[in-house]
């Protein structure tokens, strides 16, 4: 019945995206009775499910993540480029080169983050040897990387893959000194107006991975 399940109502959503208020009821539906299939620990409830349904939830959450990591930057308001991050890395999640989110909060995010959400839950994992205000965006992309995005002046740090040091996404806490150690690329975000760390990234993504997005892609929502 489960596969039967999530079959009927992800399936009609493989193709087109659904309204906001149906993409709601289901995804809460899901994650409540299903669990979040990106978590090693509910994976068993999602046994049987073709990856192709699975995938549909999980760009949801991939989707929400984004949308809430960057909500907790613009709430800060001690990162006034934060707006460059949220265009730069969208408009790869948009191209399909993002496939998994995750992101780890130290104590004051993660209160700021349950004031955001209300009554909404969410899981994240727990950011230790940071300032109480950080938190760290984890992405997987398709083309082969593992990206850190850190908060408020932290530096963005790429992991190619067979990079031992690359960090585990899902994981339910992390240390701030190994999702800064040992990474392939490690970019300061200097000159976002100009998208000068913009350009580097993808220059570097598409010199390293192949994965590439038009300038005015990543540079036009930011202005």
């Amino acid at each position: 019945m489960r596969t039967a399940i999530a079959a009927a109502l992800l399936g009609p959503f493989l193709d087109r995206p659904p309204d906001a208020e149906t993409r709601q009821r289901l995804q809460a539906f899901f994650l409540r009775r299903f669990g979040d299939p990106r978590l090693p620990s509910k994976k068993h409830r999602w046994s049987g499910v073709p990856d192709s349904v699975k995938h549909v939830l999980v760009r949801w959450l991939v989707k929400q993540t984004l949308d809430e990591f960057f909500r907790l930057l613009d709430e800060t308001a001690l990162d006034r480029h934060w707006r460059y991050r949220e265009a730069f890395w969208k408009a790869y999640f948009r191209q399909d080169l993002i496939d998994d989110a995750w992101f780890a909060l130290s104590a004051d995010a993660t209160r700021l983050l349950k004031r955001i959400q209300g009554h909404r839950e969410s899981t994240t994992a727990a950011l230790r040897g940071a300032q109480g205000n950080q938190s760290v965006l984890l992405l997987r992309m398709s083309a082969g990387v593992t990206v850190a995005e850190w908060s408020h002046n932290g530096s963005c740090r790429i992991w190619l893959d067979g990079n031992r040091s690359a960090p585990l996404l899902y994981r339910s806490d992390y240390s701030g000194g190994e999702l800064r150690n040992g990474s392939d690329l490690s970019k300061r975000h200097d000159g976002s107006e100009y998208g000068r760390w913009q350009d580097a990234i993808a220059r570097w993504l598409r010199d390293n991975t192949g994965a590439s997005v038009e300038r005015r892609a990543y540079m036009a929502a930011s202005r």
